[in-house]
């Protein structure tokens, strides 16, 4: 008996704990759009609303934040770029 209790406890540890990690695999890859149609599809309805956990949320979030981090970098690393350029064909 004390066999088959250890047995279902580490049966339900493994178990909880692969259910956890699923969500954050979800959106842990793919453009920010994937992103979101997976986290919508991979959501539950509730009387006509979607249900969401807020771990996965807060993983889009994170991934959002980061994508527009480095978009505006790129930005102005162009604006940069295109000021010296400007500054070369003004020395012309």
């Amino acid at each position: 008996m004390k066999h088959i209790t250890i047995a279902a406890i580490a049966l339900f540890l493994f178990t909880a704990n692969t259910f956890s990690q699923t969500p954050n695999k979800i959106i842990d890859s793919g453009t920010v759009e994937g992103q979101f149609e997976n986290l919508i599809d991979k959501s539950n309805n509730f009387q006509g609303y979607k249900v969401i956990k807020k771990t996965s949320l807060l993983k889009l979030q994170s991934n959002v934040l980061d994508s527009l981090k480095v978009s505006k970098n790129k930005v102005l690393a162009n604006v940069d770029f295109l000021n010296s350029q400007k500054r070369v064909i003004d020395n012309l």
